[in-house]
């Protein structure tokens, strides 16, 4: 399985740990990619803030998943004194070749 996180402003600092049946498969960080093995069967990968919901696929042996960790933020400040983002990430599943275009842009960041 093939996790990657295009390059934003927004949160790019922010790194999510992803995770599945309790491993940490490795970390979700702006503009990189990384790759991790799952084992066959229902398997439900979650991160760190991410939201609305984990996401489970139905491993195949032999096969190449691809998930892409989308992080936005919602600025909660009042442009004065307060200066507050509240961030969240999403995950999900993409077409190889959407996949394989986006990755031409990204540094492997390790698992």
């Amino acid at each position: 399985m093939v996790f990657y996180r295009k390059f934003n402003i927004v949160g790019a600092v922010r790194t999510h740990e992803l995770r599945s049946d309790g491993k940490v498969l490795g970390a979700a960080i702006n503009g990189g990619f990384f790759s991790a093995m799952l084992p066959p069967g229902r398997r439900t990968v979650f991160g760190e803030g991410c939201a609305p919901a984990p996401l489970n696929v139905n491993v195949e042996a032999g096969r190449t998943y691809f998930v892409e960790a989308m992080v936005g933020g919602t600025y909660l400040g009042d442009g004065t004194t307060l200066h507050t983002w509240q961030f969240a990430c999403g995950l999900a599943l993409r077409d190889s070749n959407v996949a394989l275009e986006a990755l031409k842009s990204l540094r492997l960041s390790g698992s």
